[in-house]
């Protein structure tokens, strides 16, 4: 197994605790929390594959666990938050082009007439 000092997975679930008050961490600083321990998953996953030659599986031997899955009944949150966090939805990015000038609208309308 890797061992991993300073991190632990019920850390996600309690992040915030402090002296009996409840401080909530911002999404961007949850997700970053999933993604970091979905690594820590693939590293492990990936150390018991060079320790055992038979891949290990879900509970009744058939499908491996997700890590969405895993991650969700090792730290009690919902399973499509998880999911939420690992792919989040892309976002779409709007180019604004500059205010033009009078001097360019100018340039640019005597240039379309130009060509009529």
């Amino acid at each position: 197994m890797l061992a991993v000092t300073g991190w632990n997975p019920l850390t996600l679930a309690n992040a915030g605790r402090i002296s009996g008050h409840r401080l909530d961490l911002t999404k961007e600083q949850r997700d970053e929390h999933i993604w970091r321990y979905a690594d820590l998953l693939e590293a492990r996953a990936e150390v018991s594959r060079q320790i055992d030659a038979k891949p290990k599986s879900g509970p009744q031997g058939g499908r491996p666990v997700g890590v969405a899955k895993q991650i969700a009944d090792e730290t009690g949150l919902s399973k499509r938050t998880v999911e939420r966090a690992l792919n989040p939805k892309p976002v779409n990015v709007v180019m604004v082009r500059e205010a033009e000038t009078d001097e360019e609208a100018t340039s640019r309308e005597g240039e379309a007439l130009s060509r009529s």
